[in-house]
């Protein structure tokens, strides 16, 4: 009864002393705060228990309060904060009107003051859709993020040197959002970062590091080269490459590589950074600098066992999927580009012909038994590297 415009937020608050609630509501063009609206009457006391100790009775009931109001334009929503840990909560309207873009007012924070509400700080100069108010840089201050459908997204940090002053971390990201939210995914201590995407109906999570830098966005992009020719007893690289396409380092990168099941892992060039797990090779760097590239030469064989089996049922080829995927801690501007698969075919040396008498059958018996003869010479190798150093 008491709104007359769609709601965009309603809250209960403590907008102007600490222990007193008062109703906050937001609609498309104006904020409304009825002051003090839950009353306390603590005039009353009741004997209770064998001991007769006096406790407090406290009645909560409506009583008669101020309201007062605060016109705007275009808010989509609007978020309560506690930015200078003073108990009392500052109230931020983000709002998608171009005209109050253009006047770098996209984002307007109000407080109470002397029974008024009155702009403490107001900045942004895109339209916006979102924020999120939570500790994003481990400073144990409430940081203040932003975001937009047209791809805009900005870290606000609280400038301690004014109150209730932020200002841009430096760092810009595209990823459009309709939705945010703040929560700590990967158990470290440090708020992480969910979007929202309504236009595809999509939505991302962002690992912010543990030294709570999320001021950076980065584009990571991985591509697989695969050997041609793969055979019996020759073993071939596959190579996997990330590519950093901006400016701006990522931290804590990792690296998955996954192989077809008939191959076996001899080694990587990078054993300092990489873990053979099986078929999977895992990397993880602690840094890569914006506009770098980090490869890593997989030396892969065909699986013995895998091999003979191939070769002795007169199948020609084996084929699988490499697959490969680059994660880090920093915002990613593209994810389409973290995952790269590629075919793998090896060849087993079977090629079938048709004998004197029409049938189709594998290859001459000699061809057989040499390959099978360098195929065994190969595994021995393999097994006894060591000794033949």
């Amino acid at each position: 009864a008491l709104a007359r415009n769609e709601v965009v937020r309603a809250a209960i608050a403590q907008m102007t002393t600490p222990g007193q609630y008062d109703l906050v509501l937001v609609s498309n063009d104006e904020v409304e705060v009825l002051l003090n609206l839950f009353g306390l009457d603590t005039s009353t006391s009741v004997q209770l228990g064998q001991k007769a100790q006096a406790r407090q009775k406290v009645q909560a009931r409506m009583t008669t309060f101020e309201s007062i109001k605060y016109q705007t334009q275009g808010v989509q929503s609007a978020i309560l904060t506690d930015s200078d840990n003073d108990g009392i909560s500052e109230l931020v309207l983000v709002r998608d009107d171009k005209q109050a873009a253009q006047n770098g007012e996209a984002v307007v924070i109000l407080g109470v003051r002397e029974n008024e509400l009155v702009v403490l700080n107001d900045f942004g100069f895109t339209p916006a859709d979102d924020a999120v108010s939570d500790d994003f840089t481990d400073d144990t201050v409430q940081d203040l993020l932003v975001s937009g459908t047209n791809g805009f997204k900005q870290l606000y940090v609280l400038n301690l040197l004014e109150p209730y002053g932020y200002e841009a971390s430096g760092s810009a990201f595209v990823t459009p959002a309709n939705t945010l939210s703040s929560v700590d995914l990967d158990g470290d201590g440090t708020k992480d970062i969910v979007v929202y995407n309504q236009a595809v109906s999509a939505v991302q999570a962002f690992i912010v590091s543990d030294t709570g830098v999320i001021g950076a966005s980065s584009d990571l992009a991985v591509s697989i080269t695969t050997p041609t020719g793969l055979n019996l007893v020759d073993s071939a690289t596959v190579a996997v490459t990330v590519n950093s396409t901006s400016s701006t380092h990522a931290e804590n990168v990792v690296i998955t590589t996954t192989l077809p099941s008939y191959l076996d892992i001899v080694s990587t060039n990078k054993a300092e950074a990489c873990v053979i797990d099986g078929h999977r090779v895992r990397c993880t760097l602690s840094r890569l600098d914006g506009e770098a590239s980090y490869k890593v030469d997989i030396e892969v064989s065909i699986n013995e066992q895998a091999g003979l089996d191939a070769f002795n049922s007169g199948q020609a080829q084996l084929s699988g999927e490499v697959v490969a995927s680059v994660t880090s801690d920093a915002l990613d501007t593209d994810n389409s580009n973290n995952l790269g698969r590629a075919n793998l075919t090896a060849l087993t040396g079977v090629s079938v012909s048709a004998d004197n008498d029409g049938d189709s059958s594998g290859g001459g018996s000699m061809g057989w038994l040499l390959l099978i003869w360098l195929f065994g010479v190969r595994q021995w190798m393999m097994r006894n590297r060591r000794l033949l150093r």
